[in-house]
């Protein structure tokens, strides 16, 4: 009976919180909207809820926001939910929704650990080789490269491998791996092959 009702009460205020996301415009409250749904996407049981209710939807706007930790948490929420591979091709296809992750990754000035999600994000939608397509069509490629490259360049490890992961995944498709060598993943990935990070 009482786990019935602890239920019940989170899933009343991930509604709650996905539906309030698309319509707060303070700081303060976007952040406590981001975190929350951040916070409850760690939990795999509230993916499925997550995604049916709109809140792909609402993370993308809250992506939207001009503060970075806002972004950070929105990001880091759809790299947790889009490692169920059930509603990854749902995640890719929801309007906008890679659009802006690829324009976030691509964009200098962005936050290094956002991208560093972003990367997660694109990698993990690129487990589905449905997504591929999609993915490369906003740019994804040339995106994920564009990090690799920086990463080395830093010896970002963490953020390189989130790249090289992304890169990998749609690798798997003989129609990218072209691209992937045009756009200058080979020297990236080399020197991160040849690097001790133990």
């Amino acid at each position: 009976m009482a786990a019935a009702v602890v239920a019940t009460s989170a899933a009343a205020t991930l509604e709650a919180n996905i539906a309030r996301g698309r319509r707060v415009r303070t700081v303060s409250a976007q952040r406590e909207c981001a975190f929350a749904l951040c916070a409850a996407s760690a939990t795999q049981t509230i993916h499925e809820s997550l995604v049916q209710k709109g809140g792909i939807k609402t993370l993308v706007t809250l992506l939207q926001s001009r503060d970075e930790e806002v972004q950070r948490f929105a990001i880091l929420a759809l790299a947790n939910t889009s490692v169920a591979a059930l509603y990854r091709v749902q995640i890719a296809n929801e309007v906008n929704a890679l659009e802006h992750v690829v324009s976030y990754l691509s964009h200098e000035a962005s936050d290094k650990l956002g991208k560093q999600y972003c990367a997660m994000v694109v990698g993990n939608l690129a487990a589905n080789a449905e997504n591929h397509e999609v993915i490369a069509r906003f740019g994804g490629i040339p995106a994920l490269v564009s990090l690799l490259a920086a990463a080395a360049k830093d010896q970002s490890m963490e953020v390189g491998r989130y790249a090289a992961f992304g890169l990998a995944n749609l690798a798997a498709s003989a129609n990218h791996r072209k691209e992937i060598v045009d756009c200058g993943a080979m020297e990236p990935l080399i020197i991160f092959a040849c690097v001790d990070d133990s």
